[in-house]
Formats: C-alpha cells, structure tokens, sequence
C-alpha cells in the first residue's frame, strides 16, 4: 500500500484499559508503522497508514490527528479522526 495517506495520533492507557472495543475498532481501521509509549502523559502514540487519513506528500510530516469516540448505539461502538491545526 502506497497510498501516502499517513497521521499520528495518540491514544489513552485509560481508554486502552476501559473502553477496548473501541480502541479495537480504532486500530481495525489502521496499519501501525510505529507505537510509542509516552512516559510523560499516559498515552500511546502512535503513527499509521489509513483510508481515514489526508495523503501526505513526500518529505512532508504526517499530520496529527485527535481520535473521536462517538458511542451511537450500546453495540455500535464508532469513531473518527479529526485532523488538528498546526
């Protein structure tokens, strides 16, 4: 896949801890190329190839994204990436 639709984003050891299904839906939408446990926050970050993402030139940094959880139903468990302003 060479699609250059790159992002980073970060997730929560809380969420990764309460709310697995939805992180699982996060990552069934993802290729992770690199994850990284921050010690200063307690978070992942994470970088990754998805269709949810922006194609990034290359040599240009892969934008970061902020994941949105959104629970629409007590089955469905949804989300989207929202890309933030540098």
């Amino acid at each position: 896949m060479d699609n250059r639709k790159y992002g980073k984003f970060k997730i929560h050891h809380r969420d990764i801890q309460d709310n697995p299904d939805k992180v699982q839906a996060v990552m069934a939408e993802c290729i992770i190329t690199r994850a990284e446990s921050m010690y200063h926050e307690p978070t992942i970050a994470y970088v990754a190839i998805s269709d949810l993402f922006e194609i990034v030139p290359y040599g240009e940094t892969p934008p970061v994204y902020r994941v949105l959880f959104k629970n629409l139903t007590n089955d469905l468990n949804t989300f989207e990436f929202q890309k933030e302003e540098s």
